[in-house]
């Protein structure tokens, strides 16, 4: 789902499993990007919710740079032995 769904879009620096989570930190981007990520995520049959927070790209000299951090919760029908 990572590499479907968020590695084509932006580059990732860290993800983290706790029980039925899955936590991305993206590189820095912009919003419109995030954006689309978010919603391609929430058309993902494997994924039930989706949430993002944002913060100032601290690194960049632009202003409308930001990192994501994407929490990804596991749909509840995992019957099928997916890729999950």
């Amino acid at each position: 789902m990572i590499d479907d769904d968020i590695v084509p879009h932006v580059s990732v620096k860290s993800v983290s499993v706790t029980g039925n989570q899955i936590t991305v930190t993206t590189g820095t981007t912009n919003l419109n990007t995030v954006s689309e990520i978010i919603s391609i995520l929430q058309k993902d049959d494997r994924n039930g919710y989706v949430t993002v927070t944002t913060t100032s790209a601290s690194d960049s000299d632009q202003s409308d740079l930001v990192n994501a951090e994407i929490v990804i919760t596991y749909g509840s029908d995992t019957s099928d032995g997916g890729d999950q």
